[in-house]
């Protein structure tokens, strides 16, 4: 039988720059609709979830492409949360768009139904606007969307984190764009209402740390939190794939990068998927080295993805979806427009692992998950 939990989770990001009297507030995320007496409570670490005996709890996340129109019935069958959660995920990252187009379908009764579904297994969720991946404009659009959402979405508050855009800005997008972008959807986003945790990528799509690091960056952000809340409630999130490397071989360090900024602020892996040959991601990270990593530092951490989340990898020989970063099993049930070039239908079954399922699921358990 799962536990009923009441989980207070705040952001503690300002910890190295605030006094004492000013430490962020605690709000709170209830998993289950029965909670017991047993709690959780961010205790003084930074981003760190412990319950009631002291004992850390840390945010372990999978990535399901809900958003998609490929990929929304299968999203929504009751057997993919079911599985999540028993694998021993405690949040799931959700795919989703601003936008209603051929590619998304971001019905609102659908998004309000999975989250139905996953407070009943537990989860916690994460939603984030995909269709801004890499773009250098447009952000205030994800914050208004957002914005326009809080009287469906207030009542779930404890229960989400909004992660404001997946990996918006490229690599040619400037630092102080970056911030001021960021610093206006959060104040459109808190005047709407919203109390719950947001989550900031790094820019870069998403693999630049130093958006966040350079000259303490993320402080800015905090501070504008910090004015309209009276205590920040942010997460920094980073995606690691081509450009991160566990020491050396890439632009960015998992143990000195991203573990230096760990100490200052409140920070996810927001994304990381298997470094397979031929992985289109070009991931460095050996994931073996990697988890041992997370599990050594109490890393927050989501894994890329359940299924896919890219429908459209597919081997015109064989005319079978490509094995690059999927969890799970790659469907073989699909069709593919062939004018449009465009997978139109797209199942997938959760009862097979990849192989990089293999090493992250061990005895029907994630091997990073909580005991």
């Amino acid at each position: 039988m799962k536990r009923y939990l009441e989980m207070t989770l705040a952001f503690m990001g300002t910890t190295a720059c605030l006094p004492p009297q000013q430490q962020p507030q605690q709000f709170s995320l209830v998993l289950g609709k029965q909670p017991t007496p047993d709690h959780l409570k961010v205790n003084n670490k930074v981003g760190t979830v412990t319950d009631t005996h002291n004992k850390e709890i840390v945010l372990r996340g999978v990535q399901v492409p809900l958003g998609y129109r490929t990929t929304q019935d299968s999203a929504m069958k009751p057997e993919v949360l079911e599985k999540i959660a028993d694998y021993g995920f405690n949040f799931v990252r959700v795919t989703w768009s601003t936008i209603n187009d051929y590619e998304y379908n971001n019905d609102l009764k659908v998004l309000t139904q999975f989250i139905d579904k996953a407070i009943n297994e537990q989860l916690l969720v994460m939603l984030e606007a995909h269709n801004l991946t890499g773009l250098n404009t447009n952000l205030d659009q994800a914050a208004k969307y957002w914005a326009s959402l809080f009287p469906n979405l207030k009542d779930y508050q404890d229960h989400l984190m909004i992660n404001i855009a997946n990996e918006w800005g490229n690599h040619e997008l400037p630092m102080e764009t970056y911030i001021s972008n960021y610093q206006e959807a959060i104040r459109i986003i808190r005047d709407a209402g919203y109390k719950l945790p947001l989550v900031i990528d790094a820019g870069g799509w998403g693999q630049n740390i130093t958006y966040l690091t350079k000259d303490d960056q993320w402080k800015k952000l905090s501070e504008t939190d910090q004015q309209k809340m009276g205590q920040p409630n942010l997460m920094y999130s980073v995606h690691m794939y081509g450009n991160w490397a566990i020491d050396s071989g890439g632009l960015y360090s998992v143990k000195k990068d991203f573990l230096d900024f760990k100490k200052k602020a409140p920070v996810l892996i927001g994304e990381f998927g298997w470094n397979k040959p031929g992985n289109p991601d070009n991931s460095k990270l050996d994931l073996n080295d990697f988890l041992n990593i997370v599990k050594e530092h109490q890393i927050n951490v989501c894994v890329y993805s359940w299924s896919g989340n890219n429908p459209s990898y597919h081997n015109d020989k064989t005319k079978q979806t490509l094995n690059y970063s999927y969890l799970d099993v790659v469907p073989a049930n699909y069709q593919r427009d062939p004018q449009q070039g465009k997978v139109i239908r797209y199942d997938f079954q959760n009862h097979l692992l990849t192989d990089f399922g293999k090493q992250l699921i061990k005895n029907d358990r994630l091997v990073i998950a909580q005991p």
